[in-house]
């Protein structure tokens, strides 16, 4: 006798549908996150949220010539990754955040407050704006990030 697959709801107990909730609405509300963050800031073009090992969470924008936004989630979560060990090394602390200025523009990759180092977000601004306000917008979008991540994860324990 074939049973039909039982649909995935959310019940307060299970862990693995409220892991799949938390990643479905991470993604939904992180792309509105985003979305706002370009809003608000017309030099930045593109902003992306990982995980720290390099999967795509939610994108916004326009990736121009920088190729498509997976393989920019993987080497936003590599170079972070890659900073934090040149930081430790160098200097024996944890690295904030990765910035990379170039005559186009800059990109600055933040881990996210608060997410156990489980989640990065990168940045990518044009040249009409200098570092500084590059590096505040990505701070401030990522204290954003990381108050939308535990509401969800208080709303799905």
């Amino acid at each position: 006798m074939n049973a039909s697959p039982r649909p995935l709801t959310f019940q307060p107990g299970a862990t693995a549908p409220s892991r799949t909730i938390a990643a479905i609405e991470l993604r939904r509300q992180g792309a509105q996150c985003l979305a706002t963050i370009l809003d608000r800031t017309p030099s930045i073009r593109f902003a992306c949220l990982a995980t720290s090992d390099g999967r795509l969470v939610a994108r916004a924008g326009d990736t121009g010539n920088a190729g498509n936004a997976q393989g920019i989630a993987a080497m936003s979560s590599s170079l972070l990754a890659l900073s934090e060990a040149y930081s430790r090394e160098m200097l024996g602390t944890e690295c904030h955040y990765s910035a990379t200025v170039t005559s186009e523009g800059t990109i600055v990759t933040v881990r996210i407050p608060r997410s156990q180092g489980r989640l990065a977000l990168s940045v990518a601004a044009d040249a009409t704006d200098v570092m500084g306000t590059v590096l505040r917008r990505a701070l401030d979008a990522s204290e954003e990030l990381a108050d939308i991540q535990q509401g969800i994860h208080a709303s799905c324990a």
